[in-house]
């Protein structure tokens, strides 16, 4: 599904607004992070630096239960086949 979204993005300059409380999927979709905590942003950077260095607990906290955090990379899903569709 992601790879679905990030093929057009780079053929094509796309932006997008993709809000997830996944940061393994926000590092690989993102070139610059938003961490919004009950509305308000607490954190903004680039996704390497937030991962890296995060400087607001919230942040911190979040990066602790990522499944992608150092030490543990993240691996991005395998692109799809374009033959296999949801069809198969």
């Amino acid at each position: 599904m992601l790879n679905l979204l990030l093929d057009p993005q780079e053929e094509r300059g796309l932006a997008y607004l993709f809000i997830s409380h996944d940061l393994a999927v926000v590092k690989c979709m993102s070139g610059e992070v938003l961490v919004m905590r009950e509305g308000e942003v607490v954190e903004r950077g680039a996704p390497e630096a937030i991962y890296r260095d995060p400087q607001h607990e919230y942040t911190r906290e979040t990066s602790r239960r990522c499944p992608a955090r150092p030490g543990r990379p993240y691996r991005p899903p395998r692109p799809i086949s374009a033959a296999r569709t949801c069809r198969d």
